[in-house]
């Protein structure tokens, strides 16, 4: 379950998220033009093949390339939240990618929120993906889009009268305050949406420092990070395990293909932000922790542990060496 808003005011320069998940950890991720990707999907669907024209600054738990949110260097920032009821549109002879491979792609590719939403006519999101979601886009002109996935339909809200504001529940459904049902999963999601929309209501720009306060209001038990992005200084700030809010300048970091590839564990104890070199043995590490988990692999119904994680691990580090 995650929480995700900007503020009301049209051009707010601040995106935030809490990234809810019973396990803890990740790690963030540099990713460099030019780089041919593939996506991992399943026979009998055919597998998807681009050539990134922008780096990017990643957030993954499943490995480099299965982003969970992040933003690159046109400023174009790419969120999600897990919507249980998601089902995705399948075009008869498209190529397929997964749901998490799509953040990847937009980011790879797209300026822009406009270009974002059409990004997605270029493939079909798997249904067999292991993820339901949907996505908040938002853009260095100050433009938002929520997109939603349901009866395997694409639906956008966008525009001055759109509240930028997702949680675990369908955009409509939290706005008119009906929930479908009482479980205690959809009585979270609707609470903290009533959190953020309340403050929403009181001021529609805000700081950084601001944004995590309301962050913290929204914060589960199962919270592993939060991060909070300002694409006016160019800044993304995370508050990690540890509690230490930390900043990366994103206009520090070098995306062209000749370019060091660095990762930032999540799990550190070190008091101030520094890359390290990425390696695969690390990448692998974040994979297995997530995939080795046996609630996990209940969940999505997936098959043993070793499978999975050779799958990803095996997948990911031919990538990583596909420089154009």
């Amino acid at each position: 379950m995650c929480t995700v808003f900007s503020g009301t005011k049209h051009g707010c320069n601040i995106v935030a998220k809490n990234y809810d998940c019973f396990i803890d950890g990740g790690m963030i991720f540099t990713n460099k033009r030019n780089v041919k990707r593939k996506s991992l999907v399943l026979p009998p669907e055919k597998e998807f093949v681009w050539v990134s024209r922008f780096g990017s600054l990643t957030f993954s738990q499943s490995g480099k390339g299965m982003p969970v949110c992040g933003i690159n260097e046109k400023g174009l920032i790419v969120e999600q939240a897990t919507l249980l009821n998601t089902v995705y549109s399948d075009e008869p002879g498209k190529a397929h990618i997964s749901c998490l491979e799509a953040i990847q792609y937009i980011l790879d590719c797209c300026e822009n929120v406009e270009q974002a939403i059409q990004g997605f006519s270029d493939f079909s999101i798997s249904n067999q993906s292991f993820g339901k979601l949907h996505y908040f886009f938002a853009d260095q002109c100050g433009a938002r889009a929520i997109v939603e996935f349901m009866n395997g339909k694409m639906h956008v809200f966008q525009g001055k009268e759109m509240l930028p504001l997702i949680t675990n529940s369908g955009y409509e459904i939290l706005c008119t305050g009906e929930k479908q049902n009482e479980s205690e999963y959809e009585s979270d999601s609707f609470r903290r949406f009533q959190i953020v929309k309340s403050e929403l209501e009181k001021k529609d720009s805000f700081t950084v420092e601001e944004a995590f306060s309301i962050l913290k209001q929204a914060k589960g038990n199962d919270t592993a990070w939060s991060v909070v992005y300002d694409l006016q200084n160019q800044s993304v700030w995370f508050c990690d395990g540890s509690q230490r809010i930390k900043e990366i300048k994103t206009n520090e970091i070098d995306y062209s293909e000749k370019a060091t590839s660095y990762l930032y564990d999540l799990e550190t104890d070190a008091e101030d932000f520094a890359w390290e070199l990425y390696s695969r043995r690390m990448n692998r590490k974040n994979i297995a922790k997530f995939y080795g988990n046996d609630m996990i692999l209940r969940m999505m119904n997936l098959p043993d542990a070793d499978f999975i994680i050779n799958a990803f691990d095996d997948h990911i580090s031919q990538i990583e060496n596909e420089i154009i």
